[in-house]
């Protein structure tokens, strides 16, 4: 099976998955993304562009569970689910604790932690720098890869953010290759979504280091962020849909594209 490690860089999205499996299908077949994932592990397809997840770095039942499936399920795992805020907010100490025991019970491909990256003059207490000091410093485990959530951001400072993440781990002896494991301009009109796609397509192409970055999402489930959506209410492709494949064929023809963005 292959791994993302075995991928190119690309595109990927998320599939919310309260939309059920036939609508994952249907939108993968569609949208051809590189990599994908649903917020899930326990149902997890056979098709070696799923990430499995487990969103939780809690030691619950659940996170122990999706620990025995990844003994067997050898593709890259994303750990933790914005464990730095919210309502999956987990104490730095808890997170480091179980991240060893994955380590340990697992090894393998895995990405962690999954932090929120919002801009921190308007939400100060959700600090992801913070929050990753304390769980280096209580001890935790890093992975093969580092997967963070990318908001609130508009797009000249977009890639800012990822150099931000990787000057914060270099400081700390754990670079490691970055997936963006969700990203939108969730405040803006489609059109500045198209032009975030083109963007994020471009750094893709240009930092071998980052592996891959996944929209969120195909068709927002909460129907909070509708200028985000890939595919419209009757299941066709938004204008951003159709971006998405576009963008995705390029991504393909590397070498064809490099010297135009270079240029």
């Amino acid at each position: 099976m292959k791994t993302l490690d075995s991928m190119s860089n690309g595109l990927g999205l998320g599939v919310a998955w309260q939309q059920g499996a036939d609508y994952a299908r249907n939108s993968i077949a569609l949208l051809q993304p590189a990599v994908w994932y649903d917020w899930r592990y326990d149902s997890a397809p056979d098709d070696p562009r799923y990430l499995p997840m487990a969103f939780s770095l809690q030691d619950n039942a659940y996170s122990r569970a999706a620990m025995v499936q990844a003994q067997t399920d050898k593709r890259l795992w994303l750990l933790g689910n914005e464990p730095d805020a919210g309502i999956t907010y987990t104490e730095p100490a808890q997170a480091a604790e179980f991240t060893r025991l994955w380590a340990t019970e697992v090894g393998g491909l895995w990405a962690g932690c999954g932090v929120m990256i919002w801009p921190v003059t308007w939400r100060p207490e959700m600090n992801w720098m913070t929050w990753l000091d304390a769980f280096m410093a209580a001890g935790g485990a890093v992975g093969s890869h580092w997967h963070i959530h990318i908001y609130g951001v508009a797009v000249p400072d977009w890639y800012a953010q990822v150099s931000a993440f990787r000057a914060w781990a270099q400081t700390n002896d754990v670079d490691r290759p970055i997936v963006v494991s969700e990203t939108a301009a969730n405040w803006a009109y489609a059109p500045y979504n198209v032009t975030l796609l083109d963007e994020i397509a471009h750094r893709l192409v240009i930092d071998p280091a980052l592996h891959a970055v996944l929209w969120y999402s195909v068709h927002d489930w909460f129907a909070a962020w509708t200028t985000t959506d890939l595919r419209a209410e009757d299941g066709a492709l938004t204008e951003l849909g159709q971006r998405f494949v576009e963008l995705g064929k390029l991504s393909k023809m590397r070498q064809l594209w490099l010297p135009i963005v270079h240029g």
